[in-house]
């Protein structure tokens, strides 16, 4: 059950963070020091992508997902990261905008753990039906 739901986790997880940072560790707190069984688990995850959508999360959960670029990206693309959030954090782009932007330099920097998660299911989805 454990190694299940810390695969469920590892999905979720940017999803979550982008929508409460404080659901993201009541989540993690459960996992880590408690028996949830999957079924709670799933339970705690719909309820929490119900939330409505909250930029300081969001933007918290962008920074986040970039530290998986920022050792092999460039400069350049550091920049253009950096500007399009701090666009997102004025309310000049949108979340789609930032969210582009790394999956962008998730198709140069291929990253499997990020790949499966859900925060990129739109992106992904879309590009299929290119």
């Amino acid at each position: 059950m454990r190694y299940r739901n810390e695969k469920i986790w590892a999905k979720y997880k940017y999803e979550i963070l982008s929508k409460s940072q404080k659901s993201c560790l009541e989540i993690r707190h459960s996992l880590r020091y408690t028996d949830i069984s999957t079924s709670e688990l799933q339970e705690k995850i719909d309820g929490t992508l119900l939330l409505d959508d909250s930029p300081q999360d969001q933007a918290y959960a962008f920074q986040r997902i970039w530290h998986h670029f920022e050792d092999v990206a460039s400069q350049e693309e550091e920049v253009a990261f950096q500007t399009v959030l701090d666009k997102f954090k004025k309310g000049q782009a949108a979340a789609i905008d930032v969210l582009e932007n790394l999956y962008e330099l998730l198709q140069k920097y291929p990253n499997d753990y990020l790949m499966q998660s859900t925060i990129f299911d739109e992106l992904k989805h879309g590009q299929m039906s290119s």
